[in-house]
């Protein structure tokens, strides 16, 4: 059985980006893509979804407000959180108000897939950057180099090895990080180039050896 999905982002290239990732999962079918919570309510209004994957910061409502509208107006759809946010008094908010997922957007895609499984499946599903904010530790996201063997790169790469260590593509990354994928391209080239590491599974375990990923 398919479930339908709609994508809530003002930013189209992260839009576009989930899109692609999850039209790799033949259980998943994305049925539209808003740029605005009001955008949102009114394609609700027309088609209705299984599970919408809905950003915080957006203009006009934020997220919490349109979490409440969807819960308010559409109670059968389950809502996934997939935001940059990094406060943890507002991800307790949206726990305390009962979505379903949530999702930082530094986490890997493994972890997005993961929260559709379990949703989409009737059960909740908090990710691991978002487990680690409502415990109180900071979210690691590779702006230090724990060791001089990462010194030689600058806190952009650092950043870039972190995304590689936790498994995300040269595509996925530039969706993130809201870059050209040329760009992650010659970031990822000067990486490899500066730590003499040409391979990418190489780099992902020195990624997790020094605790980016």
């Amino acid at each position: 059985m398919t479930t339908s999905l709609l994508i809530v982002d003002d930013r189209r290239l992260v839009n576009e980006g989930l899109a692609a990732l999850i039209g790799q999962y033949p259980r998943y079918q994305v049925e539209g893509q808003a740029l605005s919570g009001k955008e949102a309510l009114r394609f609700l209004n027309q088609k209705k979804v299984d599970v919408v994957i809905l950003d915080h910061q957006m203009p006009g409502q934020n997220g919490l407000k349109v979490l409440a509208e969807i819960q308010s107006r559409f109670s059968s759809i389950k809502v996934i959180v997939v935001t940059y946010l990094l406060e943890e008094l507002v991800l307790r908010d949206y726990v305390k108000a009962g979505v379903e997922g949530l999702v930082l957007k530094h986490d890997s895609s493994a972890e997005l897939v993961l929260a559709l499984d379990q949703v989409s499946n009737g059960g909740r599903f908090f990710s691991s950057g978002v487990t680690q904010m409502l415990s109180g530790a900071p979210v690691i996201l590779g702006t230090s180099a724990p060791s001089n063997v990462l010194n030689v790169l600058t806190p952009s790469e650092r950043e870039i090895l972190s995304f590689i260590g936790k498994g995300h593509t040269v595509q996925e990354i530039a969706t993130l990080r809201q870059t050209a994928v040329q760009t992650v391209k010659r970031q990822k080239q000067n990486i490899m180039d500066k730590l003499d590491i040409h391979k990418e599974i190489k780099l992902m375990r020195l990624a997790i050896e020094e605790g980016l990923a």
